[in-house]
């Protein structure tokens, strides 16, 4: 285990938020605008909602890119967001703004529209059949998952190039198990002997889909009064390649929470999508190299609270009974 982490990267900068509001009154030709409130949820930008009048198109959402490497994922974002408001009817906001010059102000940001509903992570206590959120969860994902690319890659803003998908498994398992060796983990062997067996039963996919790979109720709205996913957003992080990884962030964030919700998702992918018989299996295997991946990660920066939540997570995952169903 590790010491304790810094606060999130979004709170380690700070922004004038009177200046943002100038800057989009000015973009927009609006009157001052009214109200600037960071939004909760975000962890590694500056996401602030701006009300210049008191309907929903008098509203926009302003994502602030404030860490370097992380530019080229809100570029990423915007050309994918195009995409995918072009191939599907999924309810992805519009892109208002972008300004990747850092001429206005010394971090990237692009203007999103407001989308209706409520956040997900703060209503999802409040929806009475949940299996309803469940089937509209698999929906979606099935539609997302119908994206598809030539070349898997890790994350779609990096220029890095791969032709296999289990190339890039290894290399994140590679990479995992050698940051556990360095910091005197005393059972990686365990680890890597689970791993060894898993990865034998993984099919290189034929095509390569699009993965949220942040699939979360954070990044989701959803309306109470038409039980229906109304935005989804946030695809900084999005992959190409298995399709059956973006369950683990599921299982993670959701699933294990809300087993109903769970069993009406997998119900309903099963119908429209690709599902895997032995997806439960296969989902489990993700969930640990997800971890391996964000225990480097959050070890790189600093996050050293998240990499001991890390390790946790890939001990209950690899040593533990693992629940289903």
């Amino acid at each position: 285990m590790t010491m304790s982490s810094k606060m999130s990267l979004s709170s380690q900068v700070e922004i004038d938020d009177r200046e943002i509001g100038k800057i989009l009154s000015e973009i927009f030709g609006r009157t001052e605008a009214k109200e600037i409130r960071h939004l909760s949820y975000a962890f590694t930008n500056k996401t602030l909602l701006v009300r210049f009048g008191e309907n929903d198109n008098d509203r926009v959402v302003a994502k602030i890119c404030i860490k370097e490497d992380r530019f080229p994922k809100l570029e990423l974002e915007t050309n994918l967001i195009s995409r995918i408001a072009s191939e599907t009817e999924l309810p992805v906001p519009d892109i208002l703004h972008k300004d990747f010059s850092r001429s206005k102000i010394k971090y990237p940001f692009v203007v999103y529209s407001f989308l209706s509903g409520e956040n997900l992570a703060d209503s999802i206590m409040h929806i009475e059949e949940k299996e309803k959120l469940g089937i509209e969860l698999g929906k979606l994902a099935s539609v997302l998952h119908q994206i598809k690319f030539d070349d898997p890659k890790f994350s779609l803003a990096s220029t890095e190039k791969h032709n296999s998908w289990k190339k890039i498994l290894e290399e994140v398992i590679t990479t995992g198990i050698n940051k556990l060796q360095i910091n005197n983990y005393a059972h990686v062997k365990g680890v890597e002997e689970y791993i060894k067996k898993e990865f034998s039963k993984v099919q290189e996919p034929k095509k390569y889909s699009l993965v949220h790979r942040d699939l979360q109720p954070q990044n989701l709205h959803w309306d109470n009064e038409l039980q229906r996913i109304v935005g989804v957003f946030d695809f900084e992080s999005a992959m190409a390649g298995d399709h059956h990884f973006e369950f683990n962030f599921l299982e993670r964030r959701l699933f294990k929470t809300y087993p109903v919700i769970r069993k009406s998702f997998y119900d309903t992918y099963s119908k429209h999508g690709n599902l895997d018989e032995n997806y439960e299996n296969l989902v489990r295997f993700y969930e640990v190299i997800r971890d391996l991946y964000f225990y480097n990660r959050d070890i790189q920066y600093g996050e050293l609270d998240r990499a001991n939540e890390d390790v946790e997570s890939i001990e209950r995952l690899v040593f533990d009974n693992w629940q289903v169903g």
